[in-house]
């Protein structure tokens, strides 16, 4: 028997959770992925602050290289400009196996970055095969006759 239109409803996610926050997350070595949302008490509070100049103001990333850092000095920092829409992005960046963050801000005419929000801090691994190597391997057959005599 098929779900009710209700009862599949009452199981979707919902398109928005009225927080301001940003997610970091790796995709590989050269890739990380963003996504954000901006609550209505964020936007209306940008709006006050920045008056006129926000209608011409960018959506940008700061992508901040972290590694061996602690606090806000970064060994690197770049600024991408994202859609004015955009809730999530790709970030591409140079260096495998180094720790980032990224601040969601925007970007007025004056080139000044305000700062909206910073992300968790993630690790993008290192090119190759892992160094991991496992000390001890069992097969299936081996395990049996241990377990069963």
């Amino acid at each position: 028997m098929h779900d009710s239109f209700d009862e599949v409803n009452a199981h979707k996610l919902p398109e928005r959770y009225g927080e301001t926050r940003i997610v970091l997350q790796v995709r590989d070595p050269f890739w990380m992925h963003a996504y954000w949302e901006i609550s209505e008490e964020t936007a209306l509070d940008l709006a006050r602050e920045l008056g006129e100049s926000i209608h011409s103001s960018r959506l940008t990333l700061r992508v901040n290289d972290m590694t061996g850092r602690d606090g806000a000095d970064f060994a690197k920092q770049v600024h991408v400009d994202v859609h004015p829409f955009a809730s999530n992005w790709y970030i591409n960046v140079c260096e495998p196996d180094r720790s980032y963050c990224v601040d969601l801000g925007l970007t007025p005419d004056s080139n000044e970055f305000r700062f909206i929000v910073r992300s968790n801090v993630v690790h993008t691994p290192r090119v190759g095969p892992s160094e991991i190597r496992d000390e001890e391997w069992l097969s299936i057959r081996a395990l049996e006759k241990i377990t069963h005599g």
